[in-house]
């Protein structure tokens, strides 16, 4: 269970404690000798599962930092079996594209804050007008 805690960036004790009734070890995949689950079924419904799981995070600050350490964690993965295989990869294209995926979660993160900001602020006013009143 170290992949979901390193997917989710928490200990597994924190995440046994936060997901109490998510029966966290129920079901498990296990990509033997291959590197990769090689049958078409099984492989589908991790994906699903997996992205089920991720649409079932209300808040979408969270929900984007899940994906993106999700999406890291695979492509770390996906570059350790490169390196373990001897398959050369394009090392510029893929920290490229680390930064660009740190900087649209950068971008979501500080477009929620203002989209929180605006509210609380419209929330002040509204209060300061109606209390402003005779």
């Amino acid at each position: 269970n170290d992949f979901l805690a390193n997917m989710l960036k928490s200990k597994q004790s924190r995440l046994t404690k936060k997901m109490k009734h998510a029966k966290l070890s129920t079901k498990f995949y296990r990509i033997r000798d291959s590197g990769h689950i090689s049958d078409p079924n099984q492989a589908r419904e991790f994906g699903n599962l997996e992205r089920a799981f991720v649409d079932a995070i209300p808040d979408a600050i969270e929900k984007s930092e899940v994906r993106f350490h999700m999406r890291r964690e695979w492509r770390d993965h996906l570059v350790e079996r490169c390196a373990v295989l001897r398959v050369e990869i394009d090392a510029d294209a893929w920290l490229r594209s680390i930064d660009t995926m740190e900087r649209r979660v950068a971008l979501e993160k500080n477009r929620s804050r203002m989209v929180k900001r605006r509210a609380l602020l419209g929330k002040a006013l509204e209060r300061d007008a109606t209390d402003s009143q005779p």
